[in-house]
């Protein structure tokens, strides 16, 4: 069966009245960007088709809540974009999406409200933009222990502290190997790497590590914190 061939037989169980079938099928086409293909059979398309035939299957009776998994994972760039593309229009539409995502690009494309679940439990509810407001500015300073010593937690420990105090920092995360301390977007990146130098060698941690601040490393570091 062809995607048009699809299409048309979906929209007729769908209760689309039969004059208006051939005009919306044909829109479908090029909204999603099939035209191209749309005679070929969908069982010779390659995954970013059959993702858009997926998704333009979905918008077939114009519904206003669309649940979403992973919608975009595994497709290229250009197939991604057509697809985030289709999925704001729906947005702009008033129609709801619901979607479970890995993707940092769905969650800035579409998302207004987050939920973030680790093993049943809600770690977090609210927006992105909650999230950034916190932790978006600035970077992420990670110690790491040489070992699981008491010795070597102490140490760490004084390092934490001495962080704190001399940044203004705040404590992200922080178990018995490392520790990930939000270092504020004041902070001079020479003065902060020479800190951390001076740290390395008095306090005998094995390393550290610098990264900025983004959206993706807030939820990796927020489902460390609550493991």
């Amino acid at each position: 069966m062809t995607a048009k061939e699809m299409f048309s037989h979906t929209a007729k169980l769908r209760g689309l009245p039969q004059e208006q079938i051939a005009s919306f099928v044909d829109n479908l086409v090029d909204l999603m960007d099939l035209r191209l293909r749309e005679n070929d059979r969908i069982g010779q398309f390659g995954c970013d088709l059959k993702r858009a035939v997926s998704v333009g299957l979905a918008l077939i009776g114009h519904p206003k809540l669309f649940l979403l998994d992973n919608a975009t994972v595994g497709l290229s760039r250009e197939a991604r974009d057509n697809v985030l593309r289709v999925l704001r229009q729906i947005k702009t539409k008033n129609g709801t999406l619901v979607m479970s995502t890995t993707s940092n690009t769905e969650l800035e494309a579409l998302c207004n409200q987050l939920v973030v679940l680790l093993e049943g439990r809600i770690v977090h509810l609210g927006s992105p933009h909650q999230l950034m407001s916190k932790y978006g500015s600035g970077h992420f300073a990670t110690l790491f222990a040489k070992s699981h010593e008491a010795m070597e937690y102490f140490l760490l420990d004084s390092a934490a502290k001495f962080m704190l105090k001399t940044f203004k920092s705040k404590i992200f995360l922080k178990n018995k190997s490392f520790v990930v301390l939000h270092i504020p977007e004041h902070v001079p990146m020479f003065y902060l790497y020479e800190t951390l130098e001076k740290i390395r060698l008095r306090n005998n941690i094995t390393r550290y590590t610098v990264s900025e601040v983004t959206l993706d490393k807030i939820l990796i570091m927020l489902v460390k914190k609550e493991r």
